[in-house]
């Protein structure tokens, strides 16, 4: 264990995670997807006759996460959420071979981008960061991401080539950003065209068939038909040049959008112009099926890879990144535990075994198992350190959680322990000139042996772990070595604290078998 007991503070906990039920939309607008598709075709038509690797060694992505908040430093997210939320992503993308490492986790304090990162003076706060740090995917965390479009959950914008999002939905539940990072590397929606055209409006309630193109605001977007067979213009099948372009994401005309169930099942009445029923795919990554979505499609994979393989995406993978062993091992929490309390509450020292492979460690300590009530969460690059000022006679909760900047997924246990009601002795208050010593010979017997420097009374109190007090004893002691016996004492755990008429005092804990 390093010794070195240097502490940065994050901040206090906020329990921060996805929504148990999504209720939102993507920022991503039209004309945003049909420009990340024009990117998906380019790169199709550029890699048409080559090969792309699928196994072999994982492609590693630069990720950095700006974590903002008010100019007064209040409402970040801590890095907690951070990598719980890169555990989701790189479990999400796992069938992709692709694996998102940390490049960076930086504080920023800026109120503009904090509260509304969509208006002007946010857009450009962000842009003047993105000039200097186009080496990774991008993602600014705010309080929300569309002041004036509170149902924005998040989005990415391709003028500035950063994601965006509100700091609810970074975290352990990584289908927001495993969707916003799949418009980063050309995906569209699977509904693209109908991002604000209401099907039901269009068809009359189901009465007639949606038109063949949808139009918005001088967009024209080819409806997509169930029919995966359907010719389309030069030779090509309807569904490789309508909606997402993808001819294995069935037809959706945005039918997840508001969708409450039950279960993942569309049962509604949508027909396409050929009045053949829809049955869209609800566990997609890019539709609007919030509370169902978990993969891509085959297609929308290769795709996914040929936009990380294309040369506008040269910086994700310059300079190569050495991947860092995994980290497998749970934490092992040396002190405190219930069986080995602090020896007072002012001072706490916390101690674990090092991890292999991590580089970093979460320490987090709070007064409920929630880690929600006087819940403080520290960084460490080392494996102990040291609190002061706990509550005193009171249940604490503890864990750490290692990691290192490709491996975040290891689960952190906790541990929990009870602050005595005493401080710990210093030079102020210690009673010199007096040494104890506790001597086990019988199965209950215990021999107090002090040894005085003079002689004087002296008042001995023992305590339980739960901080209840069990023995207090008056002794009068002459200079040199007093011996006093205690019986009946189970096998535990005990604290002393022997004092004088002053208030000085020597305090310690001893174990009996």
């Amino acid at each position: 264990m390093n010794r070195v007991l240097f502490v940065f503070l994050i901040g206090l906990l906020i329990p921060i995670s996805d929504f148990a039920q999504e209720l939102g939309k993507c920022g991503t607008g039209l004309h945003e997807n049909l420009t990340i598709r024009e990117r998906m075709f380019s790169n199709r038509e550029t890699f048409k006759n080559q090969i792309i690797q699928r196994g072999g060694a994982p492609f590693y992505i630069p990720v950095t996460y700006w974590m903002v908040a008010k100019a007064d430093g209040s409402g970040r997210i801590t890095i907690k959420n951070v990598v719980e939320n890169l555990c989701a992503l790189n479990r999400i993308y796992e069938s992709l071979n692709i694996v998102f490492y940390l490049k960076a986790a930086n504080s920023i304090n800026n109120t503009f981008i904090y509260d509304d990162p969509s208006s002007t003076l946010g857009r450009a706060y962000i842009n003047q960061f993105m000039q200097a740090n186009k080496n990774a995917i991008n993602i600014f965390v705010g309080n929300v991401a569309n002041a004036s479009e509170t149902g924005v959950l998040a989005f990415y914008t391709g003028d500035g080539d950063y994601i965006v999002s509100g700091k609810l939905h970074v975290g352990p539940n990584g289908t927001t950003l495993a969707h916003e990072i799949g418009h980063f590397l050309s995906l569209p929606h699977t509904f693209i065209g109908w991002e604000e055209t209401v099907y039901l409006t269009v068809s009359n309630n189901c009465t007639t068939p949606p038109p063949v193109s949808i139009f918005y605001r001088g967009n024209e977007v080819k409806t997509e038909y169930v029919d995966r067979t359907k010719q389309g213009t030069n030779g090509k099948l309807h569904c490789n040049q309508s909606a997402d372009g993808f001819c294995d994401t069935p037809a959706d005309y945005n039918l997840g959008f508001g969708f409450q169930g039950p279960g993942c099942v569309y049962s509604g009445c949508a027909k396409d112009p050929d009045n053949a029923k829809l049955d869209p795919n609800e566990t997609n990554l890019m539709s609007y099926f919030l509370d169902c979505i978990k993969e891509f499609s085959q297609e929308q994979k290769d795709a996914i890879l040929k936009d990380y393989l294309s040369s506008g995406r040269n910086y994700l993978r310059n300079p190569v990144y050495t991947p860092k062993p995994d980290i497998t091992d749970a934490v092992n929490y040396l002190t405190p535990t219930g069986s080995i309390p602090p020896l007072g509450y002012d001072t706490v020292r916390f101690d674990w075994d090092d991890v292999p492979n991590a580089d970093k460690y979460i320490f987090e300590v709070a007064e409920n198992i929630g880690f929600n009530i006087n819940n403080k969460l520290f960084l460490l690059s080392h494996s102990d350190t040291v609190l002061y000022n706990l509550k005193k006679n009171a249940n604490h909760y503890w864990r750490v959680t290692p990691y290192n900047t490709n491996s975040f997924c290891v689960v952190s246990k906790i541990t929990n322990f009870r602050t005595p009601s005493w401080t710990v002795a210093n030079e102020n208050i210690e009673l010199s000139g007096l040494t104890v010593y506790f001597r086990q010979y019988g199965e209950s017997k215990i021999s107090l042996i002090i040894h005085s420097e003079t002689e004087q009374s002296l008042q001995m109190q023992l305590f339980a772990t739960d901080g209840q007090g069990i023995i207090t004893k008056n002794y009068k002691v002459q200079s040199g070595s007093n011996y006093f016996e205690l019986d009946n004492l189970q096998a535990g755990i005990y604290f002393y604290r022997i004092s004088d008429h002053s208030g000085k005092f020597n305090s310690g804990k001893f174990l009996t078998f």
